[in-house]
């Protein structure tokens, strides 16, 4: 490759190509490139980052060798099929890592989301599910890990979290991650975590809402905080959301005010987060709550804006990849090639949120893109 600090060569240079040596006519990392070039210029399949590629060859040229042209698409398919994609992943993470500081206190957040057209009915292989790591105070796609079904997420975070500098981070993670041995591993990155409790924490789940619940109706007899928030969505809708936090003391943990609380490494704050949504039109009110653990002692405010962040990876990540880059009708489904195809384009999604100055949106930066080979260097190349 010409360009020596190219994003490829410097973040993925160790990825070991999985190819047989004899009759390789295209470098692997060139192949890379291009499916994030594709990626970013709003394509969905290997036969139209094909096409861009072939449109824009004179260009590549300027910095990368092709000494066998653009590869075909089935060259795209079969070597994406190939790579294997935790090593793949290793070096997205690290990328990611270097795109952008990732400041003491930030919010990690960490959920599954499976890629509904994955599926393949001939070898009844099961829609791919990852597991995404998500930076809420950057807006970055920080790594991914696949599993097999949406429960094993339980054994995909703790891969995550030794994947990630997480020194002094918050880590928030939803029901399915809150795991006691999940809990030690964030404290053993020095990090602190917010977990979403729910059932499947059997008797201790049961005794922390019925703390909550009976604290808010009867009034709390101990130190606790407060926080209202309320806000008008489309439609006629109005949205109030309470915050209450209830911190621990050394003796709730020496007696044992919930069931195994000792087990949950350095628990210092239960808390409930109640949403009350009002119809304006139909005057219909509704109300949910969901209940909380974490590592930190803060105001009831803190911890409610901590929990509306987490939210924030499924409008900020997960639906722009099936708005935006269209990943939820990807037809892609040879072997690893959906996973490591999700990769690029997360690539490509930090690259092109990392453009801080364009005030246009993705899908049209994306277009931008595709017709400007100017604005497209810009993007590729803006951290190098």
């Amino acid at each position: 490759m010409k360009v020596s600090k190219s994003l490829v060569e410097e973040y993925f240079n160790e990825l070991e190509d999985p190819r047989d040596s004899r009759g390789k006519r295209h470098d692997l990392l060139e192949i890379i490139l291009l499916a994030i070039v594709g990626s970013i210029c709003k394509t969905d399949d290997w036969e139209e980052i094909v096409a861009i590629c072939e449109a824009k060859e004179d260009w590549l040229r300027t910095f990368l060798d092709l000494k066998h042209g653009i590869p075909s698409h089935d060259t795209f398919e079969r070597v994406f099929a190939e790579i294997n994609p935790k090593e793949f992943a290793n070096c997205f993470t690290a990328w990611s890592q270097a795109l952008a500081t990732i400041t003491e206190g930030a919010i990690v957040a960490i959920d599954g989301k499976t890629l509904r057209s994955s599926y393949e009915n001939s070898s009844k292989k099961s829609a791919l599910h990852l597991v995404n790591v998500w930076c809420c105070s950057n807006g970055l796609s920080l790594g991914q890990v696949a599993v097999d079904k949406k429960s094993n997420e339980i054994t995909a975070i703790p891969e995550l979290i030794r994947l990630l500098d997480l020194n002094k981070k918050i880590v928030t993670i939803d029901a399915m991650g809150c795991q006691k041995e999940i809990a030690k591993d964030i404290r053993k990155a020095k990090a602190d975590y917010v977990l979403a409790l729910k059932g499947n924490q059997g008797l201790f789940h049961k005794n922390v809402k019925s703390f909550l619940d009976k604290g808010i109706e009867e009034g709390f007899k101990r130190e606790y905080d407060f926080f209202e928030t309320k806000f008008e969505k489309d439609h006629g809708r109005i949205e109030k959301l309470l915050c209450y936090t209830v911190p621990l003391t050394e003796w709730d943990i020496k007696e044992k005010l919930f069931d195994n609380i000792t087990a949950w490494k350095d628990l210092k704050t239960v808390f409930v987060v109640e949403s009350q949504k009002y119809d304006v039109k139909t005057k219909k009110e509704t109300s949910q709550r969901r209940y909380y653990i974490t590592s930190l002692n803060l105001s009831a405010e803190e911890l409610l804006n901590i929990v509306r962040s987490h939210w924030n990876i499924e409008n900020n990540l997960h639906c722009i990849l099936d708005v935006v880059f269209r990943e939820d009708e990807s037809r892609v489904r040879k072997d690893n090639a959906p996973q490591n195809l999700a990769m690029a384009r997360k690539i490509a999604l930090n690259l092109l949120k990392k453009d801080s100055e364009s005030k246009k949106s993705l899908k049209t930066r994306r277009v931008k893109a595709a017709s400007s080979n100017q604005y497209l260097q810009d993007i590729l190349f803006q951290n190098s």
